[in-house]
């Protein structure tokens, strides 16, 4: 349920919020009363998610930003400053478009981009956002990671290692920060149609192989973990830290095997009846 205004008078900033996840937690969090900073390194893109919150009558703002350059962040975290006063919540959103390639051809700078914009980005985002937080005397850290931070995928491998390296990041600031009052958490999603007018399961097999290895039977949506991240920034999770949530559908539980077979068997009866 959306409009509850668990976040009034809160100023979020996300990152990667031109677009996709980023930017229906954007809408959502407007949604909950929340003032936004949509940040992206897309600066059409984020503009039109700024524009098509404040059509709302809602507080929004767009930054540019480069996530690989620690003077962008500083400067992000200086207009969130400038704009609203204050930093009561940091969504480390923003993720690199990969190319999922085998480990041994994957190049020093395919690994970099990785790194820099999943892992070293977030340290950045919320060392430069602590002074504006310490001042609020709280907040909340929500980082995005992944399942892949857990279990081997089809992913590239920098991609599984930032993911893992992002939950552990979260463990230790939580640890670190919650003296001052700030909570740190993060949220492992599995399969996500990203958005309706692109999504992962408009593709017939996914769709079919998301009904077979996920236990409720369908991809998440963006707005499955938009509702997630409402919860860990509201009053509700102020007993919260330290806690990676995962958002898979009951993915983790499958049983490899099992959900080779069911493919193997939905395989033979398409070619029966194609036959």
């Amino acid at each position: 349920m959306i409009g509850l205004n668990r976040l009034k008078d809160k100023v979020a900033l996300i990152t990667g919020a031109g677009q996709g996840i980023g930017q229906i937690m954007a809408e959502v969090f407007s949604l909950e009363g929340a003032s936004v900073i949509i940040a992206d390194i897309q600066k059409e893109k984020g503009e039109k998610a700024a524009a098509a919150i404040r059509r709302r009558k809602k507080l929004a703002s767009f930054v540019q930003v480069d996530l690989r350059d620690e003077k962008e962040i500083k400067k992000m975290i200086r207009f969130a400053k400038r704009q609203f006063g204050k930093l009561d919540i940091l969504i480390n959103n923003a993720a690199p478009f990969r190319e999922r390639l085998p480990f041994e051809r994957q190049s020093v700078k395919d690994w970099n981009l990785n790194l820099d914009v999943l892992l070293k980005a977030p340290m950045l985002t919320a060392k430069h956002a602590l002074p504006l937080m310490e001042k609020n005397r709280g907040g909340s850290i929500v980082n995005i990671a992944s399942v892949v931070g857990f279990a081997i995928t089809h992913e590239p491998c920098s991609y599984h290692v930032a993911k893992a390296g992002m939950i552990h990041l979260t463990r230790y600031l939580a640890y670190e920060l919650g003296p001052k009052g700030i909570r740190v958490n993060c949220i492992c999603p599995g399969i996500v149609d990203r958005k309706e007018g692109n999504a992962l399961t408009m593709d017939p097999i996914n769709r079919a192989a998301a009904e077979i290895s996920v236990p409720l039977k369908r991809a998440g949506t963006a707005l499955d973990v938009a509702y997630a991240a409402v919860y860990l920034c509201s009053p509700e999770a102020s007993y919260v830290t330290g806690h990676s949530l995962i958002l898979d559908g009951g993915l983790e539980l499958g049983e490899t095997f099992g959900v080779a077979r069911q493919a193997y068997k939905a395989g033979q009866k398409e070619s029966k009846h194609a036959g």
